[in-house]
């Protein structure tokens, strides 16, 4: 699971959507993957 959501989140990073709202989602996966990477 880890892997995968992983990776989820590290295209969503490399190939972010082009309105705010998702960039603003962008910033809160990015600290997700921050958080996830701490275990």
């Amino acid at each position: 699971m880890r892997s995968s959501l992983a990776k989820i989140l590290h295209f969503l990073i490399i190939n972010p959507p082009k309105n705010g709202m998702a960039m603003e989602l962008n910033r809160q996966w990015m600290g997700v993957d921050l958080i996830l990477a701490d275990f």
